[in-house]
């Protein structure tokens, strides 16, 4: 009787977390429809391993030729390290693979000024985001190490 009661609470407790994902509905619903998304998930789960396994599949290769061009400027007046940031600008390019086709730069005293000819296989904002930060960031460290 007690396992019975034990196993009746927690089926009750899984409809329940259900329920709270799922639109309110009896239980044969929340069960057809936890299916329905499970399914599609494998699916999906499937479709990913495929690509992955094989590089030359449809989605791989679309992603692969889409380069997006771009051109991020960059300023920062009064530069602790003009050259150092400017090679931590680098690297995050580095990092994110993508690509510098073009620099134009200037180092002063007074101010840092570069403008930076991109190709990138990732949304260009992302990649101008990770560069502006990446070059608060590099300025912030250097002017803490002065």
């Amino acid at each position: 009787m007690r396992g019975l009661r034990r196993r009746r609470a927690q089926h009750k407790l899984g409809y329940l977390a259900l329920h709270d994902w799922l639109p309110k509905s009896d239980k044969k619903s929340i069960l057809e429809m936890a299916a329905k998304e499970i399914e599609e998930l494998q699916k999906y789960k499937q479709e990913l391993k495929w690509q992955n396994r094989d590089g030359d599949g449809l989605g791989c290769k679309e992603i692969g030729t889409a380069v997006e061009k771009a051109e991020i400027k960059l300023k920062v007046d009064y530069p602790a390290s003009g050259v150092h940031s400017m090679l931590e600008v680098l690297r995050c390019l580095k990092n994110t693979g993508s690509t510098a086709t073009a620099i134009q730069s200037s180092f002063s005293d007074h101010e840092f000024d570069a403008v930076l000819e991109i190709e990138t296989k990732i949304r260009a904002q992302d990649v101008e985001k990770a560069v502006q930060r990446t070059l608060f960031e590099a300025e912030r460290k250097f002017r803490y190490q002065l």
